[in-house]
């Protein structure tokens, strides 16, 4: 590896141990996978999350997708989510995958998304350098 390819590795790494304290005020790492997780939990989960809090899910991926839009990425965002919803549903799909340490992830999450939403901060990174 060359002296300015680890120069930069090793800054790369740096900011991922920043970002979460910078991100603790409005989002956080993944925040679309784990909203997607926390979805798929709530429809596949009997009792883990109300209609209700599903919709308030919805509404923060439908604001991350209006976000993504604006970055000029050539990914999807409508195929990447689907394929994490596609990958957390055969999981959820499972009877036993439903248990009390999912229900827990799928409401930590929707509370890091009412955070998020409350906030009125963009949700993705690229979002809030424009």
């Amino acid at each position: 590896m060359r002296p300015a390819a680890i120069v930069s590795f090793i800054a790369f790494l740096s900011a991922l141990t920043v970002m979460p304290t910078l991100a603790d005020d409005y989002r956080w790492p993944g925040s679309v996978g784990g909203a997607a997780a926390a979805k798929v939990i709530g429809e596949r989960c009997a009792g883990s999350l109300s209609d209700r809090e599903i919709v308030e899910i919805d509404a923060y991926l439908a604001k991350a997708r209006s976000e993504w839009a604006t970055t000029g990425s050539n990914l999807k965002f409508d195929d990447l989510l689907r394929t994490l919803m596609d990958t957390y549903s055969a999981t959820y799909s499972r009877a036993e995958a439903c248990n009390a340490s999912a229900t827990e992830e799928a409401r930590t999450t929707l509370q890091l998304v009412r955070k998020a939403m409350a906030s009125g901060k963009p949700i993705l990174p690229d979002s809030s350098s424009k």
